[in-house]
């Protein structure tokens, strides 16, 4: 399972190096063994849900329904009920 877990780490976008902390010669030798495992898209995908963090305050609220964020009410995004399109500065896009 180690192994598994350092060949996902090591593969990460940004990861440029690993600090292992080993007690005994055979755990090292299974870390570097783990240099050796070539994970799948799928598998590394897998990986990257189950390790994925939850969004942080305040961000997480962009994933809410709507409808949940204002107490059931529904509520349209700007320019929705009027069929026209507002960018971030108000202007008509």
């Amino acid at each position: 399972m180690a192994q598994v877990a350092l060949a996902w780490v090591t593969n990460r976008p940004g990861v440029s190096s690993v600090l292992l902390g080993a007690s005994r010669p055979e755990q090292v030798r299974e870390n570097v063994a783990s240099l050796d495992i070539v994970l799948s898209s799928s598998q590394q995908q897998r990986l990257d849900a189950a390790g994925a963090l939850p969004p942080l305050n305040p961000y997480f609220i962009f994933d809410l329904p709507l409808t949940s964020i204002f107490g059931g009410t529904a509520v349209r995004r700007w320019g929705e009920a009027t069929g026209r399109s507002y960018d971030h500065t108000g202007l008509v896009a």
